[in-house]
């Protein structure tokens, strides 16, 4: 495949289309997470075929698309609506440059490009496992406190974008802080970022009357 592309013959598009289809389907089959693939190339797309491709949305002309060129390496994105394939799935996406042997050596881009949409809720489900305290909020979030996936913050303040808790998550890979809130609420914040790429973490938020709840109950009761 990488050889017809370095060579823009798209004769043989078909035939790799179908021998892929047995890569697609181990992948997805080892993997239940994975939602969608695309390989994206100069002459024509590859996915699997069980999924119906939207061919309104070019990876070309996308946002992805931009952001390699921007970071000139392969990134994670953050939660969003599959754009390459129909149904509207929620994912997060991991963007990545195909590589042959002769742009290896040559240190060339091939403009080929590989995207595995991660379904949203299987990931943060995967990142959030035992984090079941009902007294605690946890977010999933990168590093400015924006979203990486579609969380409701309608139960917790939206302070988590405000530069003066920002510049409390420090880059220790975990730690916490009491912040107070503009209605002059208490909360304890602690965080824990992530292996997989190094500004996404776990925020978790508890109000402080709640944190102290039991002690308060241990002093009244040995009063």
């Amino acid at each position: 495949l990488m050889k017809d592309v370095q060579n823009k013959d798209s004769s043989s598009y078909f035939k790799s289309l179908t021998s892929l289809q047995y890569v697609f389907s181990q992948v997805k089959f080892n993997d239940s997470m994975i939602e969608s693939i695309l390989i994206a190339t100069p002459i024509g797309d590859f996915y699997p075929t069980s999924s119906v491709r939207n061919n309104a949305n070019s990876f070309y002309q996308s946002e992805m698309f931009k952001q390699f060129q921007l970071l000139k390496r392969g990134f994670w994105s953050k939660g969003h609506v599959d754009p390459f394939f129909t149904g509207n799935q929620r994912v997060i996406s991991l963007v990545a440059e195909g590589v042959s042997e002769d742009s290896y050596i040559r240190n060339e881009s091939t403009n080929v490009y590989v995207v595995i949409n991660v379904k949203e809720d299987d990931i943060r489900d995967l990142f959030m496992e035992n984090l079941t305290d009902p007294n605690k909020h946890y977010y999933f979030v990168d590093s400015q406190g924006e979203d990486i996936d579609y969380a409701d913050r309608t139960q917790d303040r939206a302070f988590m974008q405000r530069p003066d808790f920002v510049e409390q998550l420090s880059d220790d890979s975990k730690g916490s802080f009491f912040y107070s809130d503009s209605d002059r609420k208490d909360y304890l914040v602690n965080y824990a970022r992530l292996d997989v790429k190094d500004d996404w973490m776990i925020v978790g938020i508890q109000a402080k009357d709640n944190l102290l709840a039991k002690l308060n109950g241990i002093k009244q009761a040995t009063t």
